[in-house]
């Protein structure tokens, strides 16, 4: 072998080692990611699935006790309990959703912007513009999550250091391949050789950072800003090419035969209730709560979203309180199934969080209210009926509701 055949095939090794090592770091960033928002969803859980549904269930009997009693001085302490059990739900909501919001895995990434933008101005008082040039991009979990950290990452950094109340947000298609996020603000800019490298003080995951993990999935991360003249930054990440993840199904669906069922006859002046939820205390807290009123009647409780649907066929409630998130059926695909298969049962979306995409899924499913379980108890008896009397009189409570 010559000298340079020798060269030449030390040149191919070296490259192919080099393409490894490029394809094992992409895939530990890959992992990095996954594994950081796997603990934010298990942080999230335990804050959702227990000390959330103990105090909403907690409020619910404290509402009930303050319809129930006459007792001036009873009812002010109930409603001061009432309102600290609000405040502490909202403080735990907030947390749990910051965390790992479930709009972005329940929906996908335009859904979880969409609510990132609410967000931050409810929170932080930053107008965002969101600017949507396509439809729900295909792409997998990872890259899905890294850009809406990176883009949360972004509009928090506006907030601390660019001084200004507006930013935004535009989502665009590059070529076919490839998704392009930008987000730009007309703050007073910086000099982008004094960033952090590996970010601040106050725990943020630094532009350094966001940079090499875009660039080892095969994207890139521009910044385009000077002292002045406001910042711009532009992530570009490859679209999925044969895997459509995006967005994630919270459940299979399921189909039903038969026709459709005619209305239940049912005891003059009582509303049947059919309650679904997949936290048991949740649902013996609204059981005992209605269980008080004269004219309700909890006929039966379903675990989740395909339970409803089959006990909907056979208990025939005139209505069903409904979660959203639940395992096997998620409710608003429970709801579009019973609202196909028996319209007269009048459905109520019930949610911890108050987030306008899933709110219009819900009701374009067939959900006749949609509120959340931390609403004074009164909202929801009054909700029952009122969807009664809509139903009667053959009015459309979706008009005048959201």
């Amino acid at each position: 072998m010559c000298r340079s055949e020798g060269l030449e095939q030390r040149v191919q090794e070296r490259t192919t080692e080099l393409k490894q090592r490029a394809e094992q770091l992409a895939r530990l960033s890959s992992q990095l990611t996954m594994t950081e928002q796997d603990e934010r969803k298990r942080l999230s859980k335990i804050l959702h699935d227990g000390l959330q549904q103990y105090l909403v269930a907690a409020k619910l009997q404290v509402g009930g006790l303050i319809d129930q009693t006459n007792d001036a001085a009873v009812k002010q302490a109930a409603i001061e309990l009432e309102n600290l059990l609000g405040e502490s739900i909202r403080v735990s909501r907030s947390l749990a959703v910051e965390l790992s919001p479930p709009i972005l895995h329940e929906a996908g990434l335009i859904s979880g912007l969409q609510w990132l933008s609410r967000w931050m101005s409810d929170t932080h008082g930053l107008k965002v513009e969101l600017v949507m040039q396509m439809e729900t991009p295909n792409l997998t979990s990872d890259v899905k999550v890294l850009l809406f950290e990176s883009v949360r990452e972004h509009l928090l950094n506006i907030v601390k250091h660019a001084k200004t109340f507006s930013a935004r947000v535009e989502v665009s298609q590059e070529d076919g391949r490839s998704l392009r996020v930008t987000v730009s603000d007309n703050g007073q800019g910086f000099d982008p050789a004094s960033i952090p490298v590996f970010g601040d003080k106050e725990g943020g995951v630094g532009l350094f950072s966001i940079r090499e993990r875009i660039n080892l999935i095969g994207g890139r991360f521009e910044i385009d800003s000077s002292p002045g003249k406001g910042a711009r930054f532009t992530l570009t990440v490859p679209l999925a090419v044969n895997e459509p993840v995006e967005p994630e199904l919270n459940a299979q669906p399921i189909t039903l035969d038969g026709p459709v069922s005619a209305k239940f006859p049912r005891p003059e002046g009582k509303i049947r209730i059919l309650l679904t939820d997949d936290h048991s205390v949740m649902r013996e807290g609204l059981a005992r709560l209605l269980s008080h009123e004269a004219d309700f009647e909890i006929v039966g409780q379903a675990n989740d979203g395909q339970e409803a649907v089959e006990l909907a066929g056979t208990l025939h409630p005139d209505v069903i309180l409904m979660d959203i998130s639940m395992p096997r059926l998620n409710g608003i695909d429970a709801t579009r199934l019973v609202h196909q298969q028996h319209p007269h049962i009048r459905i109520i979306g019930l949610s911890l969080y108050r987030e306008e995409e899933r709110a219009k899924e819900m009701l374009d499913a067939g959900a006749v209210f949609y509120l959340t379980k931390t609403g004074p108890a009164i909202e929801l008896k009054a909700a029952i009926r009122s969807s009664m009397r809509d139903h009667q009189s053959n009015e459309n409570p979706l008009s005048r509701l959201y």
